[in-house]
């Protein structure tokens, strides 16, 4: 389907863009076809380059209901571009759609450095100019990098999930920026859980334009070294899913890790734990089905009543949680982005079992209610030094220094905690 609008001109570009679609219409399964003639500008506007609200919100309602129509025809891809942009290259949009994102752009060239991204984001929502910028823009750096805003030119990839929170307008509700549609959906998009992201280069910028933050005086236990941008691509994986939970008001989530091997009868054992515990009407927040357990200060608790539930103690690995709502509420509410620890070890922070009290001091509330089942139902399908083993959490680069990498895991092997998965899904009800 091809949907082309055209409103507000004081040339010739309606009848210019009748004229192509004259040529290409047989192309398409469907041609929507908008002219407006008149009025040639918005009231409100002081000259053809100014652009009041009225022109923001005109122009974020036509790319709105585009979305809107393509939702309604279960299309897989929209391509949104601007009538002033040329796509030469008849590979471009295979390209992106082998990217597998749910937003990606193509770079487009002009005479100058100008483009339609942006690697940096004021906090007032405003372009900012960072080291990455340039060398991208010039060939010198070639691949599909983070960013957090593209516009003008860029391809929604619909099949996915994570597309059914997008939008134009109306901008979200806690949008804090002048109204602009470039950053509307940009902030749509990081709500939605969405960055414009290639998990394979976070970018300082974009980390930044997050307020994405170590902990103060956090470091490895083991290896002594700080925070990589695999473990914070992990920490964001699991936020952007208690993001999720909260925003769609789920009850209960099961939560898994991407290199997960399931223990015998999983289904049928955790449904069994699940009924004990809303039988007895045990309050909790979340319960781990699987983890790495360190039992610091000696043997865990059974639960009264729960048979295989235990209370844990201090804690690694995030492979399988069950987590409720409440428990979704309590994370987020700890805000830990701007002082951000491996998500693995902030989950015993916030039910107060972490061995290190200064880092539970940067968190007030650590009554997160936790649970684990016991035995364990699931458990990692490598593990560190084995053939197969590969961690991105391990072996990547610092989180703030994108040409120091790390590869602690390799040289403690057997040693380390391993195991930090990068991804992690979701599944609505936990059975």
């Amino acid at each position: 389907m091809l949907q082309a609008a055209s409103d507000h001109s004081v040339d010739n570009s309606t009848a210019m863009l009748h004229e192509w679609l004259r040529g290409v219409q047989h192309r398409y399964h469907s041609v929507e076809w908008r002219p407006t003639e008149q009025p040639s500008s918005f009231a409100d506007e002081e000259g053809p380059k100014h652009w009041p609200d009225s022109r923001f919100v005109h122009v974020m309602k036509l790319r709105q209901a585009a979305l809107r129509a393509a939702r309604r025809l279960w299309t897989d891809y929209i391509l949104f571009v601007d009538s002033d942009n040329l796509l030469t290259n008849r590979q471009v949009l295979t390209d992106m759609m082998a990217e597998n994102l749910t937003v990606v752009a193509p770079m487009l060239e002009s005479k100058s450095l100008y483009s339609n991204f942006w690697c940096g984001v004021t906090p007032e929502g405003y372009y900012r100019r960072t080291p990455e910028y340039i060398p991208i823009r010039k060939w010198r750096r070639r691949g599909c990098f983070a960013v957090p805003m593209v516009y003008s030119t860029f391809l929604l990839d619909l099949r996915r999930r994570a597309s059914r929170d997008l939008a134009f307008y109306p901008p979200h509700p806690q949008y804090p920026h002048h109204l602009d549609d470039i950053m509307a959906f940009a902030f749509s998009a990081r709500q939605a859980g969405q960055t414009f992201v290639n998990l394979r280069s976070l970018t300082s910028s974009l980390l930044h334009s997050m307020a994405v933050d170590m902990l103060p005086g956090y470091t490895d236990p083991y290896s002594d070294r700080v925070l990589t941008r695999g473990e914070v691509g992990c920490f964001l994986s699991h936020y952007n899913i208690w993001k999720q939970v909260l925003q769609q008001e789920l009850q209960q989530v099961l939560v898994l890790e991407d290199d997960v091997r399931f223990e015998p009868r999983f289904h049928s054992r955790l449904v069994a734990v699940m009924e004990n515990v809303h039988k007895v009407g045990l309050d909790w927040d979340l319960i781990y089905v699987g983890r790495k357990r360190l039992q610091a200060k000696g043997p865990e608790s059974w639960v009264k009543g729960v048979p295989d539930l235990v209370h844990p103690g201090y804690s690694y690995w995030t492979l399988g949680y069950v987590l409720s709502l409440s428990g979704a509420q309590k994370l987020l509410q700890a805000e830990p982005l701007n002082k951000m620890l491996p998500v693995d070890e902030f989950l015993p922070v916030m039910f107060n079992k972490h061995p290190k009290v200064e880092y539970m001091q940067h968190f007030e509330h650590r009554d997160l209610r936790a649970f684990s089942v016991e035995p364990l139902l699931l458990f990692p399908t490598h593990y560190t030094g084995e053939p197969g083993y590969f961690s991105d959490t391990e072996t990547s680069t610092i989180w703030d220094d994108e040409a120091t990498e790390t590869d602690w895991d390799r040289r403690e092997a057997g040693h380390g905690r391993g195991q930090r998965s990068e991804g992690a899904g979701l599944q609505p009800g936990a059975q």
